[in-house]
């Protein structure tokens, strides 16, 4: 902590929470590169998406102004995304007025799950992820869901037997207007 000045970015490609509960941090302090710090590891290397979402959301708790980032591969960006990671690979596709509208949530750390919110108590816009249907209780909110793998904007009533994975979350985009798709 007593270099945190310094920092700006916080790359979670180098310590991460481990799929069993553990955490993957190498000894700082030696001239290792990140590979040959991963085979001289004794405990778990193993991460899963919701490990690394774990990861993130920590840092950023810890750090609210920095950025954290994971160029790690991952088959769910949004999910990071939603936990507060920057700079994820989002679908070219991704509807401009959502991707404008990301820039000014943050990740609700408090929370189960891993979604997005305005900073202000009024909750006027929200995204919601996960790999169960969102239920949304919309109090006067637009519902749109997001396809996870163009970024399409589709109407929330457009009901689908659809299920749900870590590549295919589903994803909800909840404003405080009208959206015309």
């Amino acid at each position: 902590e007593k270099y945190a000045s310094m920092i700006d970015i916080v790359d979670v490609k180098y310590w991460w929470y481990t799929d069993k509960g553990g955490l993957y941090d190498p000894a700082g302090g030696r001239q290792l590169a990140p590979r040959q710090q991963l085979r001289d590891w004794t405990g778990p290397k193993s991460r899963s998406v919701e490990s690394l979402c774990l990861s993130v959301r920590d840092l950023k708790a810890r750090f609210p102004q920095k950025a954290v980032t994971c160029s790690l591969p991952t088959e769910s960006p949004w999910k990071l995304l939603a936990a507060g990671c920057s700079l994820q690979e989002l679908p070219s596709g991704t509807d401009d007025r959502l991707l404008r509208d990301l820039v000014e949530l943050s990740p609700e750390t408090q929370k189960s799950g891993w979604s997005l919110r305005d900073g202000s108590n009024t909750k006027s816009r929200q995204l919601l992820v996960g790999t169960e249907p969102v239920v949304t209780d919309s109090s006067g909110l637009h519902s749109l869901k997001v396809d996870p793998q163009t970024g399409k904007l589709q109407s929330q009533n457009q009901h689908s037997e659809q299920s749900y994975t870590e590549q295919n979350p589903s994803i909800v985009w909840m404003v405080d207007r009208q959206i015309k798709l």
